[in-house]
């Protein structure tokens, strides 16, 4: 309650903008309604007042009983608001908040951050709430579309983390949008060492065939699928050939619903050369010649050396003029050994031991 003083028996009181101003400043509302009370009765006057600062640095603590969700206009939009600050919302209206008011900024950050960083449909176009959102959250966005683009462009990330804008990160003003950007920023530091990022996954694997393993590439978008397809493509070969056909074909089927889905740049690099492998194993040489191999880093260059060889070979054709340099193939990528044996009757060269990315 925010008192203004007792009213005289004339009826009449005066105040100057100063004491209206402080007496709001202090009394610790994020909104409300001025009511006078006469006679132990409240008579509500139908005027509000709100602070624009203190709602967008109290909503998230606000709870259904505050005046702020019965503000005239803009009680609803809140409303929806403060559920957005909880959890992703899959669709968004907020319908006033492109109205000019003090919170225009406060609320198309919510509507132009949900959308660009969470996937959220708004009820209108996006770039409508970006004209009005905050500096920050466009240039979060900004940063993470540059590296979408980027795509399987693995050689640029050390240039990506360099411009992290990590300052207009920490005030983004959902606190989940803060922990999805700095996820991302670690995933792009993993990145920078994919052999080791592999090799983790591929040993969690083989260690693991029948559990639920977990690795650094399991945990990305798609990554969980990968792994059970990895799983059960080692798992069919210790079985009868009928049994083994029947896995190869359920991997392939796994892999390519990974293919077809949203999945990470890197998850789909190796579920292409697993795919291959299934096909060609499985005895669907045309199917294993037709996988289209993806854009691949200098660390994967092997990998495209094997496929473009294995292609050929499925399809009777003569071997294409290919290298294997560097970087991780079959070898380094499939949970069966034997596999690294192809690679070598492919054209790759046999290191001593366990076949092994060259410097």
């Amino acid at each position: 309650m925010c008192q203004l003083g007792s009213l005289p028996p004339e009826g009449v009181m005066r105040f100057s903008s100063q004491q209206f101003r402080d007496a709001l400043m202090t009394c610790g509302l994020l909104a409300g309604e001025f009511a006078l009370d006469i006679a132990d009765t409240t008579f509500p006057t139908g005027s509000w007042f709100a602070s624009a600062r203190a709602i967008e640095s109290g909503l998230a603590y606000e709870d259904e009983t505050s005046a702020v969700f019965r503000l005239p206009d803009l009680g609803d939009t809140l409303r929806e608001a403060r559920g957005l600050l909880d959890a992703r919302k899959a669709t968004l209206h907020l319908p006033h908040a492109l109205k000019e008011t003090p919170l225009r900024e406060f609320l198309c950050t919510l509507a132009y951050g949900a959308a660009a960083l969470e996937g959220t449909s708004l009820q209108r176009a996006p770039e409508e709430y970006q004209e009005h959102a905050s500096h920050s959250v466009q240039v979060v966005v900004g940063w993470r579309t540059n590296t979408q683009r980027a795509g399987a462009l693995f050689d640029n990330r050390a240039a990506l983390l360099e411009a992290y804008p990590g300052d207009a990160v920490r005030i983004l003003p959902v606190g989940r949008w803060r922990e999805l950007v700095e996820q991302f920023r670690r995933q792009l530091e993993a990145d920078k060492d994919l052999p080791s990022l592999v090799a983790e996954w591929r040993s969690s694997v083989i260690a693991d065939r029948f559990g639920k393993p977990e690795s650094g590439l399991a945990g990305r978008p798609g990554g969980r699928d990968l792994t059970e397809a990895a799983q059960n493509y080692l798992v069919a070969f210790a079985l009868p050939e009928r049994e083994r056909l029947n896995i190869l074909a359920k991997v392939c089927e796994q892999l390519r619903k990974l293919l077809a889905a949203e999945s990470d740049p890197l998850v789909r690099i190796v579920a292409c050369g697993l795919l291959q492998l299934a096909y060609y194993h499985s005895g669907h040489e045309s199917d294993a010649a037709a996988v289209v191999i993806p854009g691949l880093p200098a660390s994967f260059q092997r990998l495209g050396a094997s496929m473009r060889a294995l292609a050929a070979r499925c399809r009777n054709t003569p071997p294409p003029e290919v290298v294997w340099r560097s970087g991780l193939g079959f070898a380094e990528i499939s949970p069966r050994p034997e596999d690294a044996e192809l690679e070598v009757t492919l054209g790759r060269t046999r290191l001593a031991g366990a076949v092994r990315t060259h410097a």
